[in-house]
């Protein structure tokens, strides 16, 4: 059970991050074309995806099948949480 934690939490670390390139504009928009998705679209996703990546470093510490691990995540988490309130 834990094995599948193992390689997930990784993946849930990283997805968010890439997800984050996704809105930026990477071409001139027209009015016809966009390439990609507008900036009022990035100004609340991207704050979404930062709050995913508390979950990924949680889990990395469960998969670790020792209470000190996950007693560092739950730490982890819980700075991010805090950094994170205050740039909100």
């Amino acid at each position: 059970m834990r094995k599948v934690f193992y390689w997930l939490a990784p993946a849930i670390a990283m997805i968010p991050a890439l997800l984050n390139l996704a809105v930026i504009p990477l071409a001139r928009t027209s009015a016809n074309r966009r390439w990609s998705s507008p900036i009022s679209t990035s100004a609340f996703s991207t704050p979404s995806h930062r709050v995913a990546r508390v979950y990924g470093i949680v889990l990395a510490g469960y998969a670790a099948n020792s209470k000190y691990p996950f007693l560092g995540g739950i730490r982890s988490s819980a700075q991010m949480i805090s950094y994170e309130i205050a740039m909100g």
